[in-house]
């Protein structure tokens, strides 16, 4: 297993910036409850994410169990929360990752996986030696250090990270600390500085590279708050750096009184085109409001396809762990 020095290290954990410092090889387990080993639960071709992401056939997407987050509206909480998934060795998660490129994926997107970045490296070490040549993105929280992100730059070709709030009062009760908005600038900030190849984006006739897609999910009775990302973005957004846009909040009663128990309404989604019409936000991408079936957006992870067929094709699963050492 690659520990390369002491912010990779299971042992005195500092992988996210919770800082833990447990001793994850002895079974010690903190606050993401993740032990030294991989853990996933589902890989697959999935046609959810942002257009250029999809390619023909979909992003080779893997979830990760365990997260350095647990947001209380957490979509994939059979993952955060209930650690549903199978261990496999590195070299199995690169072997995953070459059978993905050989089903056609557009990427390696891999979907929370900060808690096991030394893992992940030794896993595309050992697939890039055998051939993967796909793009690979960070699918993350943006709740990073940035000492971590800089010896996983390397292996990364865009960042695909969330801005969730700027609100300490807001990430408090929802996300268990108050220092992610400080957090979160800080880490998007470096992603958007560092010199990570890029993916292709054809658009309007033109064609762009992409580095970082900021993600920001907008949350009922929280439009001055979406307002507040949306200033961040106009001040520190960078040639290669895009937005994304997401209306799909799924409610639950982990949230309350925090954030009202309904999806978003339609005074919100108006004062939200105001928004992006006040801070000119010409390019990026945004859900649009009419896709209001909520069980298209909520995973079941029990089951070996946990997406509607239209959106995901499976290649792997928890359910069955059909890996191949190698």
């Amino acid at each position: 297993m690659i520990e390369t020095n002491r912010d990779l290290s299971y042992c005195d954990c500092r992988l996210c910036p919770r800082e833990c410092g447990v001793d994850r090889t002895r079974g010690i387990r903190g606050f993401c409850a993740a032990g030294s080993s991989l853990r996933i639960a589902w890989a697959g071709l999935h046609r959810g994410e942002e257009p250029p992401l999809i390619g023909f056939n979909g992003s080779g997407t893997v979830f990760f169990s365990g997260c350095t987050m647990q947001c209380r509206f957490c979509q994939n909480s059979q993952l955060s929360r209930r650690h549903m998934g199978s261990e496999v060795t590195a070299n199995e998660l690169g072997r995953i990752c070459l059978d993905l490129e050989a089903a056609g994926a557009a990427n390696i997107n891999f979907v929370t996986g900060t808690h096991f970045v030394p893992g992940i490296i030794e896993a595309l070490t050992w697939a890039r030696a055998r051939g993967l040549s796909l793009p690979v993105v960070w699918n993350s929280s943006g709740f990073e250090r940035r000492e971590v992100l800089e010896q996983l730059s390397p292996y990364i070709d865009l960042w695909l990270p969330d801005l969730k709030t700027l609100n300490p009062r807001v990430s408090g009760p929802l996300f268990h600390t108050e220092k992610y908005p400080g957090v979160v600038e800080k880490a998007v900030s470096w992603m958007a500085a560092s010199p990570v190849r890029g993916i292709p984006w054809a658009h309007d006739g033109v064609t762009d590279t992409l580095r970082v897609i900021l993600r920001h999910l907008v949350l009922p009775g929280h439009i001055d708050d979406t307002r507040e990302v949306l200033s961040w973005w106009s001040c520190n957004r960078v040639p290669g750096m895009v937005l994304s846009l997401m209306t799909q909040y799924i409610p639950t009663p982990r949230t309350k009184p925090i954030v009202p128990d309904r999806p978003l309404n339609t005074e919100e989604l108006d004062r939200l085109s105001g928004l992006i019409d006040q801070f000119a936000i010409t390019e990026g991408f945004i859900q649009e409001p009419e896709d209001t079936d909520l069980a298209l957006w909520l995973p079941d992870f029990s089951r070996d396809l946990p997406f509607p067929p239209r959106f995901a094709r499976s290649l792997w699963s928890w359910r069955t762990a059909d890996t191949k050492d190698g």
